[in-house]
């Protein structure tokens, strides 16, 4: 028979299930998570793949703004950075360059 104060956090059947409820909303919670990182990294590795092919063809403006995409979803990527710095280096020079003449 069904009896509400088996539901009750001062009853033992009570506090059992709370405890099982936090524990199901844990795990669901470290799933959401873990599938949203999984599909953030995979976003990430598409901008920096894309932001390659920018940087290969000469579209540095393009280049930039894709590893921006691809720091933002994982900002602790040495790579990336490292692209988004050969991406400016150009327009680095160019300023240089003219200053100089």
């Amino acid at each position: 028979m069904f009896d509400c104060s088996d539901f009750l956090l001062d009853s033992p059947r009570g506090v059992a299930l709370a405890a099982s409820k936090r524990v199901s909303a844990l795990l669901l919670s470290i799933l959401f998570c873990s599938t949203a990182l999984a599909q953030a990294s995979s976003e990430a590795d598409a901008y920096f793949s894309s932001g390659e092919v920018y940087l290969q063809s000469k579209q540095y403006s393009e280049a930039i703004k894709e590893f921006r995409q691809a720091i933002k979803l994982r900002p602790k990527w040495p790579e990336a950075y490292f692209k988004m710095g050969l991406a400016h280096f150009p327009r680095f020079l160019a300023v240089t360059v003219a200053a100089k003449t």
